[in-house]
């Protein structure tokens, strides 16, 4: 990716160099997005997931900093909090948040309506950690020199009982709330369970050494605990309460949050570098899945899986809060409310954005819409047991007979082996302009507890509902007739998802000028289960001639003469030539190269180029005298392109007269109009359908592609 900073300039007149990058393929792009400023040492934190509101105890101010999760602002200061705050927890049904005064055993309850503290509960002892259970309203206080775990009832903010803990002093506990247990971290080392129920201890699990913090995911029975000492987070099985396996981290864990909508963790760490590191690990394969620097001295962290945010605070006298973007497992990736066949000629395409299979788990989801009044519809039921492949895709299309998407041109996108068609699944109430869709997890229950995605208009000219929309929504609408979609954007290999509609999705056209409302140059591109998958990882792209730059005439050709089939004003074509290795351990079938970004538009001192329809199919000769095969790369139609040529999320397909075998390599060249000199980049997706390798008694290879799969897949169900 560090090529996309690279550019290059072409002339009329003279050889130049090129820039062609292959999209990033990491599974996971994650990283701060912002930071907050907040008081001095901010120590611990918390969110209202129903408000959308984060509260950070500030040690030294001896204030609780309350931020706007929408806005990632501070909106108000709670003053008046009692001395040296250990330790602050949100019951979000009660719209309370509880703050921890260790010196003089005092819980303070602050009312989240108000923001204002509205009773001190003095629990006699050295007041430190706390945690709530929503579901019976009970908070957990633990008392760090006697040992004891202060029970209080949230309705009247009362202390009801205690525990006491029967090895080494109690930190920081957690909740289960589907099993009722309280998971308290010591100072031996070890984590004691407490039956809610009956306020006995139940259970000693040993751990790594200096636990820390600790954290719980309900939905999986899985108990995570930040070991400081030895630098990782052990995994305890909730049904046996034993510990499974110990993840090593990138630091000193400080602190551990769970994103329950796509079982990671976050795990922030405390290290000598004044960005300490963050890591993300995956709760379904106990391993990092990713690493990247965060704030100096992290001491908590907090998750809003609804909002799709993590945050976390930098105990530092000017102390700050990160903010972390988290991702979605699936997402709405590209759709279309009307298109060149009029208002029911649209689709909605999903994204598996994992590097597993995608099952859909019982109950199934469902896709719904609203419009411009807020009226709300189901679009389609996707049900339990559809499978969509790591990186793969689930379409849903309009199949209204004559004026659906079924009936017009872009229904013959090639797919797989055949085209997209009917897609997945289909439905056939028009999508209102300017609305909103969402997908949930339930078939019965739709809000923010069940939303798996959304995407939506801005308000005015869009709709009024916020559930059907990521941040202020999309601005702008072309309530015209084209070959367009929105996408997210792919700059970094996969869709982009901030939580936010107006800065991941972008609006391509065939023709931008008769569409309008800011679209660029390119191509809708619906893909379904039998679509080729993206492997950047796996299908490497080198220079075609070793021997000579990347710029060389070999690699790189520049001509003046005017191309054929571009019929607009040009400066004669541009050719990048490049090899792709198959690194995969199975046959490719199918093979594709998706565009991600190109030098387009009007841009001061920037290329313009337009991919054209047909390269390769022919021999060139390498600077070693050898001569190398450049396969036919076609560029895939339907939507046409011929009048302006190809942009963003176009598609060139390679042609396979056999499948491309682990280790072989196949020889290509992007082939562009030049309309205008300047600097100029390139980015593609490797798109790619493979089969197993192996080979009958007669020597000839036998292949099932990941297409015909897919169909049987569908056939069956």
């Amino acid at each position: 990716m560090h090529e996309l900073a690279r550019q290059y300039r072409i002339s009329t007149l003279a050889l130049a160099f090129c820039a062609l990058a292959i999209a990033a393929s990491s599974t996971l792009a994650q990283s701060v997005n912002t930071t907050i400023a907040v008081g001095h040492q901010p120590a611990s934190l918390d969110v209202n997931t129903t408000t959308n509101k984060v509260y950070v105890a500030n040690v030294v101010d001896r204030s609780v900093s309350v931020i706007d999760g929408a806005t990632n602002t501070v909106t108000a200061t709670i003053t008046g909090v009692s001395t040296h705050m250990g330790d602050l927890a949100v019951n979000s049904v009660t719209n309370k948040i509880y703050v921890t005064s260790a010196y003089d055993g005092n819980v303070n309850v602050i009312d989240g309506a108000t923001n204002t503290v509205s009773k001190v509960v003095h629990t006699g002892g050295y007041t430190w950690r706390i945690s709530v259970n929503p579901v019976t309203n009970r908070i957990y206080v633990s008392d760090a020199n006697s040992s004891i775990i202060f029970v209080l009832d949230g309705a009247s903010d009362t202390v009801i009982g205690s525990v006491a803990m029967p090895a080494g002093a109690a930190y920081a506990s957690a909740v289960n709330t589907a099993t009722n247990k309280i998971y308290v971290v010591n100072g031996s080392n070890s984590v004691n369970v407490i039956n809610g129920a009956t306020n006995t201890i139940v259970g000693t699990i040993p751990v790594g050494s200096s636990p820390q913090k600790i954290a719980v995911n309900s939905a999986t029975n899985r108990i995570y605990v930040a070991n400081y000492s030895s630098s990782n987070v052990s995994v305890i099985n909730g049904a046996t309460d034993t510990v499974i396996t110990n993840i090593s981290t990138s630091g000193n864990p400080f602190g551990v949050g769970i994103d329950t909508t796509t079982n990671e963790i976050i795990v922030p760490n405390q290290s000598d570098a004044v960005a300490d590191p963050i890591d993300i690990i995956s709760g379904a394969s106990n391993s990092v899945l990713t690493t990247f620097a965060g704030g100096d001295q992290q001491a908590s962290v907090a998750v809003n899986s609804f909002s799709r945010r993590a945050y976390v605070a930098n105990q530092t006298n000017d102390g700050t809060v990160s903010v972390i973007f988290l991702r979605n497992n699936v997402m709405i990736s590209e759709f279309r409310f009307r298109g060149l066949g009029g208002a029911g000629d649209e689709f909605i395409e999903l994204y598996n954005n994992t590097a597993t299979t995608l099952t859909v788990p019982d109950g199934g989801w469902t896709l719904r819409r609203t419009d411009t009044t807020g009226a709300l519809a189901t679009i389609a039921n996707i049900p339990s047991g559809v499978q969509i492949p790591s990186r793969g895709h689930y379409l849903v299309v309009n199949n209204s007979p004559a004026t659906g998407f079924t009936s017009h041109p872009l229904s013959n996108y090639p797919a797989g082996a055949s085209v997209v068609g009917a897609g997945d699944a289909q439905f056939t109430a028009d999508l209102p302009d300017g609305g909103g869709i969402a997908l949930f997890n339930s078939a019965t229950v739709f809000d923010r507890t069940t939303r798996l995605d959304a995407v939506g208009f801005a308000p005015g000219a869009g709709s009024p509902d916020p559930l059907y929309r990521e941040g202020a929504g999309i601005a702008g609408f072309p309530a015209v007739d084209g070959e367009y979609s929105f996408l997210r954007r792919l700059n970094s290999g996969i869709p982009q998802d901030s939580a936010d509609n107006a800065m991941d999705f972008i609006l391509v056209a065939t023709d931008p000028a008769v569409v309008g409302s800011g679209a660029q140059l390119g191509a809708p591109g619906p893909e379904n289960l039998a679509s080729p998958v993206q492997h950047n990882a796996t299908i490497k792209g080198m220079q075609l001639d070793a021997c000579n730059g990347a710029g060389a005439c070999v690699n790189r050709v520049r001509s003046g003469a005017l191309p054929s089939e571009f019929t607009q004003p040009n400066y004669g074509t541009l050719k990048l030539r490049r090899a792709f290795k198959n690194s995969t351990s199975q046959n490719i079938t199918r093979l594709r190269f998706r565009v991600v970004d190109v030098s387009q538009g009007a841009t001061a001192g920037q290329a313009d180029l337009r991919l054209l329809k047909n390269s390769g199919d022919y021999a060139v000769t390498l600077s070693n005298g050898q001569s190398a095969l450049l396969a036919a790369l076609t560029r895939e139609e339907p939507p046409t392109q011929s009048a302006n040529g190809g942009g963003i999320n176009t598609t060139l397909a390679a042609t396979l007269a056999q499948p491309l075998i682990p280790g072989a390599t196949i020889n290509v060249e992007f082939n562009f109009a030049v309309v205008r000199d300047g600097n100029f980049h390139f980015f593609v997706n490797i798109e790619a359908l493979t089969s197993p390798t192996n080979f009958s008694a007669d020597g000839q290879s036998n292949t099932k592609t990941d297409a015909t799969k897919a169909a049987a897949s569908r056939k069956q169900k």
